[in-house]
This record gives C-alpha cells, sequence and structure tokens, in this order.
C-alpha cells in the first residue's frame, strides 16, 4: 500500500460551499437541510433548513464569486431559533453537507430529543479562586470586618441569541452548581500557595 504523505497546512474545513450544494438542486436546494462541520464537535445536532435563496450582485472580488444568500431555518445544538438565520458571509467556507433525505426523519427526532432544549440555571453568585479569596479575607480582617462568611463574586453572562445558560430566578434552584476547586492537577504544587506568600498573609 502506499505511503501517504500531506503536505501544506491543515484545514479545519471538510465539504463544499453553500452554492456548490444549492446550486446543483432543484429549486436551489429549498426545503432540503444542510449542516457545517465545525460544528460536529458537539453531541446535540446543528443544522439549517433552506428556505429562501438569493442571487448577489457580479462578484467585485474572487473569493465573492463563491458566496450565497439563503434565508434559513436555524436549530444549534438541538435548539430550534423562531427567527430567520441568513447565511451569507460564512458561506464561502467549503464545510458544508447536505442532509440525505433518507437521514432527515433521523435528525429531526435527534433535535427534539435533544438535552439543550432548555437552558440551563446557574446561581447568581459563586466562589472566588483560592488565592484570591484567601487574600479577600486577610483584607477584611485587617480592615476590622467580619469573615463568617464566604466571599463570592457575581456571575455575569453574556446574552447572546444562543446563549445556553441563564442566571436564576429568585426561589429558584439551579441546575448547575460550579463548587470551584482545581479537581486533580497533574501539578498539585503549582497550584500550592507558596510558604513566602504565606508568611506575608499570616496563614502559617
Amino acid at each position: 500500500m502506499p505511503k501517504i504523505i500531506k503536505i501544506g497546512p491543515s484545514t479545519k474545513y471538510v465539504g463544499k460551499t453553500l452554492w456548490e450544494i444549492l446550486g446543483n438542486l432543484r429549486n436551489l436546494g429549498v426545503g432540503r437541510i444542510v449542516r457545517r462541520s465545525i460544528y460536529e464537535r458537539y453531541p446535540e445536532p446543528t443544522y439549517y433548513r433552506i428556505l429562501k435563496v438569493d442571487t448577489l450582485p457580479p462578484p467585485q472580488k474572487t473569493d465573492d464569486a463563491r458566496k450565497v444568500r439563503a434565508y434559513t431555518e436555524r436549530v444549534f445544538r438541538g435548539r430550534k431559533f423562531e427567527k430567520i438565520y441568513e447565511i451569507c458571509q460564512e458561506s464561502w467556507a467549503p464545510d458544508f453537507t447536505l442532509v440525505p433525505k433518507s437521514e432527515e426523519k433521523a435528525l429531526l427526532e435527534k433535535a427534539e430529543a435533544s438535552v439543550y432544549l432548555n437552558k440551563k440555571t446557574v446561581p447568581k453568585t459563586i466562589s472566588f479562586p483560592p488565592l484570591l479569596k484567601e487574600l479577600i479575607i486577610q483584607d477584611r480582617k485587617a480592615r476590622g470586618l467580619p469573615v463568617d462568611e464566604e466571599p463570592r463574586m457575581k456571575l455575569v453572562i453574556r446574552e447572546e441569541e444562543d446563549q445556553l445558560y441563564r442566571i436564576t430566578q429568585d426561589g429558584e434552584a439551579p441546575s448547575v452548581n460550579y463548587d470551584g476547586g482545581k479537581g486533580t492537577p497533574k501539578t498539585p504544587q503549582l497550584y500550592e500557595i507558596p510558604q513566602l506568600f504565606k508568611e506575608k498573609l499570616n496563614l502559617s
């Protein structure tokens, strides 16, 4: 068997451009489902159902000749979005694949059974990193403030359309808890407070 030698940089793209697919389908692929290889890393399905395809003005650059504007119904990690999603700027990427009609039903059923159909809830506050927590406690002691309660920081989540998490409301129990900690690191000595810091903070 001949030895295969790969030459040149590797690529994360696996597939075809969107226009290569839609341009070879009846009615420009309206009603068909396409996927992107960059989202195959998620266990939940991500796909786009083509609703409408528009032509673009004559291209000014070579890369623009590979673009197309498609209006789609978007499902990201099992969550269906009501807003129509436009694919245009990323349509040049050669990582689109057409879902065969024989596989569409299984894909839709997998999306409906996805655990990400509902957003996960996280607590309003989480613990500070260990060293920072000790610094805060020592600072409170130096200023004569009470240190009975553990210092905690407010958790902030950036609001995005495809956000899968949200902050818990009053009286609501979070579905995901983060207790901090370092787990089981390969080099635990790097996470220990050096003796010099212990002496300065009077922790020894």
